[in-house]
């Protein structure tokens, strides 16, 4: 599911895909939890059951409609946004380190390479983001979607 934006002024149709078929199975106008809550409704308690997944962007509205229609149903980020998220992260971590090398005045660290892109501090951004100690306690299980 994602939402696809018409006209200007940020209108916004929600659309539902079936992956499998390849088709839209359904599309309602705005992108907030009652639309979604409407397509849940629309399809009802049994259809709403054989869902196993959904595809879907990081959009808090989305992800509070199905883990309250379709908790069971594993949930997949889309890599694009996956990848966006984690670009922030370790912007905001580097940044944060930079800071606190420069109230130091370490030179030393301020021309340290692992400053600019530090993957190593990965585990502590994705913490960061989430308000969590350890990445493994992250609230949704996050599926890797070609990200090998």
């Amino acid at each position: 599911m994602d939402e696809v934006s018409y006209r200007s002024g940020h209108k916004y149709l929600t659309v539902v895909l079936d992956l499998e078929e390849t088709k839209v199975v359904w599309g309602g106008e705005g992108r907030s939890k009652e639309t979604l809550d409407k397509f849940f409704s629309e399809i009802g308690e049994e259809r709403a059951k054989e869902i196993r997944a959904i595809a879907t962007d990081m959009w808090d509205p989305y992800l509070a409609s199905i883990s309250e229609h379709a908790p069971w149903a594993k949930v997949v980020f889309d890599k694009f946004h996956v990848i966006a998220e984690y670009s922030k992260m370790i912007d905001r971590v580097r940044n944060e380190e930079y800071r606190a090398a420069s109230d130091l005045h370490s030179a030393d660290l301020l021309t340290d390479f692992s400053l600019i892109f530090p993957i190593r501090l990965l585990p502590t951004a994705i913490g960061r983001l989430w308000n969590v100690k350890k990445p493994e306690d992250l609230p949704l299980e996050i599926c890797k979607l070609g990200l090998e």
